[in-house]
């Protein structure tokens, strides 16, 4: 067809509109995560992203070559700190022996063992910071679009662009 149009679209992907102040970049969220705490069992504040943030980037600067790593120093983003926590709720489960039966468990757990860093972090110390991270990604994205929204002449050829392929295109 003469007029498909292919739109190819990310997980998380946000416009790079500055709208009101507002900006969602990818850095800018990744700011906004890593200033998180969770509230722990004792009732105390962990700033955990914050943590496996600083200890990652420490481990990866250990890794490749020096001369490299000086140009293109290791940093981590909110999409990799969500990966991250997301295998440590899995693979916490192992480590601390919380599955009732073998089928439950990711398989390759048994095979992986906690370093020091990480050996006394508990499931639900994984589970409470990948909630927080999530919503306030959600957070970040809802107010911009809602600021965007509010002020309809705003990136008003955007707007129009969408209007005008209205049963033109082939929207794949």
């Amino acid at each position: 067809m003469d007029n498909g149009v292919t739109i190819i679209v990310g997980a998380g992907a946000v416009w790079d509109f500055d709208h009101k102040g507002i900006f969602p970049s990818v850095k800018n969220i990744t700011d906004e995560v890593l200033k998180l705490s969770i509230q722990k069992v004792d009732g105390g504040e962990r700033l955990l992203l914050h943590e496996l943030n600083k200890k990652m980037v420490e481990e990866l600067k250990k890794v490749g070559r020096p001369e490299i790593n000086r140009l293109n120093p290791p940093q981590l983003n909110f999409k990799s700190l969500l990966h991250v926590i997301e295998m440590c709720i899995a693979y916490s489960g192992c480590w601390h022996e919380e599955y009732v039966s073998w089928p439950a468990l990711p398989e390759f757990g048994v095979l992986i063992r906690p370093n020091e860093f990480l050996k006394d972090i508990q499931t639900y110390d994984y589970i409470r910071t990948a909630f927080g991270l999530q919503n306030t990604v959600m957070n970040i994205v809802n107010q911009y679009d809602a600021s965007f929204e509010e002020d309809i002449s705003t990136e008003k050829w955007y707007r129009d662009f969408w209007k005008s392929l209205s049963g033109k295109s082939n929207i794949t």
